[in-house]
């Protein structure tokens, strides 16, 4: 099976031209759809993913298309899982801190201020990678990393065994066996133009004492995947639990609401412990991959909060605000736009046997109903999606006077600027955690610790009776073992589109599609 590839950009496109009619041109005239042309209705630039390493004339509205070759860009694969390999973890803290400091120049932060923590774990810490089934320049089908941009060379992937700072052992020797497999046979790997092929992707994680196994293959059923002797062949040469993934789609990733079914191993709930407290967490759920650093995120936490309130918005799961109020009598409500979500967080409260509550809907309608029923000061801890949170929300939060403190989690800092500019209006920082949870790379999750100024300059707002929007129905989440309790609830608040809050690391497809794929 023919792997390689050239890649192309298209840079004359005519305004308001459609995919479907660039596409129809290119396949009458490079004469067949087994290329990938990456094109949104509209856009003036292209990328064509061919066999071909030449091309003849095309024509497109009585102009011809401005077809250039785009120079391969590639680095050794360590290089760009691990960029900062080169330096001593000293080293790498203090380019990370200074990085930071530069960014958030505005805060106008003292050296006190910033507050950096490595990572317990400093090598192979993560406890899931995902690897792509390829071929190396020779031909070679391989299960490793991309050393390049799918765009460059969608089928080019490099053996990943240098990747040793932030890969565990179990999970490179696993990789290792699965390339001596391979090395014995052909046309096993999923081919991204041709479309030939099974093998997509691999995804390995670890979850407490459990090795789990998730295999994507191009299949459209689980039932054509298992009626296929080379994909159960190779199912035999992994660890259980096995897990199976389907897909014929454009999108070169496992999204965490795909559709996995197990193949080998008895099914089991896998919980993971954090610190005093147990999680269920599902094969595809989400969970922090440095889990010493994320124990000392939630100690932090701990440590510093100052009320006995606290409003753990866009909770996903529950963890954040459950873990805070183990062994304490704080109290912990819950702000979610995710039914599903609710429903989890709900489930480990009363495993871990907390009197939480959990409000499912948008921050603007459910935050005035949680502080009508809180009584004295509150503390926000804000878990939100990488890109941050929207400026309704922001003022939502900040107008009340009721939340004394904010503390506020980006695991990317450059991407939510405006969300620290706009809450530093209203309220002055204290400290900056800047907790190193992915060594040897440039990225360090960040823990805001903000108190409201005495006299803001924004308006406030204080919350002293039930709000007149009373359209929320409750739900339970009791506490375990103390049914005198007040029921823990949880407000459904009806809304047409609201804003998503838990999407948190959510899998965004990429602009790719074969040629006989439409958008």
């Amino acid at each position: 099976m023919e792997y390689s590839t050239t890649t192309w950009r298209i840079h004359n496109i005519k305004k308001y031209t459609k995919r479907s009619a660039l596409l129809k041109v290119l396949i009458e005239s490079i004469g067949h759809q087994d290329f990938t042309l990456s094109f949104k209705d509209h856009k003036r630039l292209a990328i064509l993913i061919t066999k071909e390493e030449e091309l003849p004339t095309i024509m497109f509205r009585n102009t011809e298309l401005d077809i250039r070759k785009q120079k391969k860009e590639e680095r050794d694969v360590k290089d760009i899982v691990t960029p900062l390999n080169g330096l001593s973890y000293e080293e790498q803290l203090k380019k990370k801190a200074k990085e930071f400091s530069a960014c958030y120049s505005f805060l106008e932060c003292t050296e006190d201020q910033i507050v950096s923590i490595a990572s317990p774990v400093q090598m192979g810490y993560r406890n899931k990678c995902e690897f792509t089934f390829g071929v190396t320049h020779e031909g070679k089908e391989i299960l490793g990393f991309r050393p390049t941009k799918f765009s460059s060379a969608p089928n080019l992937v490099a053996d990943p065994k240098e990747c040793v700072f932030n890969t565990p052992e179990e999970m490179l020797a696993l990789v290792e066996k699965i390339n001596q497999y391979l090395s014995s046979k052909s046309g096993h790997v999923f081919n991204r133009v041709t479309k030939e092929g099974f093998l997509r992707l691999l995804l390995l994680r670890r979850l407490g004492e459990h090795f789990i196994t998730i295999l994507q293959v191009n299949c459209e059923s689980v039932k054509e995947a298992m009626g296929n002797p080379l994909i159960m062949e190779f199912i035999e040469i992994l660890p259980e639990d096995v897990f199976i993934s389907c897909t014929t789609g454009v999108f070169d990733g496992i999204a965490r609401t795909a559709d996995i079914y197990q193949v080998k191993g008895t099914p089991k709930e896998y919980k993971v412990n954090v610190g005093e407290c147990v999680f269920q967490v599902f094969p595809l759920g989400f969970f922090q991959i440095n889990s010493g650093v994320a124990e000392l995120m939630i100690k932090t936490l701990k440590d510093n909060i100052q009320t006995d309130n606290i409003l753990d918005i866009c909770c996903g799961s529950g963890l954040l605000g459950i873990c805070l109020a183990k062994n304490t009598e704080k109290k912990v409500i819950g702000l979610e736009i995710s039914e599903e979500s609710i429903n989890d967080a709900k489930r480990n409260a009363e495993e871990n046997q907390i009197n939480a509550k959990y409000y499912c809907g948008s921050v603007e309608k459910t935050l005035p109903l949680v502080l009508a029923k809180i009584k004295g000061q509150a503390t926000a801890v804000i878990d939100p999606p990488r890109s941050g949170i929207s400026d309704k929300m922001t003022k939502a939060i900040t107008k009340y006077s009721n939340i004394s403190e904010i503390f506020y989690i980006s695991c990317s800092y450059t991407s939510v600027i405006n969300n620290i500019k706009n809450i530093a209006k209203i309220y002055t920082l204290k400290n900056v955690y800047c907790f190193d949870m992915f060594p040897y790379t440039t990225g360090i999750e960040c823990l805001f610790h903000f108190v409201r100024k005495e006299n803001p300059e924004a308006q406030s707002e204080v919350v002293t009776e039930n709000p007149q929007e009373n359209t929320a129905q409750e739900v339970e989440s009791e506490k375990a073992q103390e049914p005198s309790q007040e029921d823990a609830v949880s407000e459904k608040v009806q809304e047409s589109a609201p804003e998503t809050e838990s999407a948190k690391h959510q899998e965004v497809a990429p602009e790719t599609a074969s040629a006989n794929t439409p958008l």
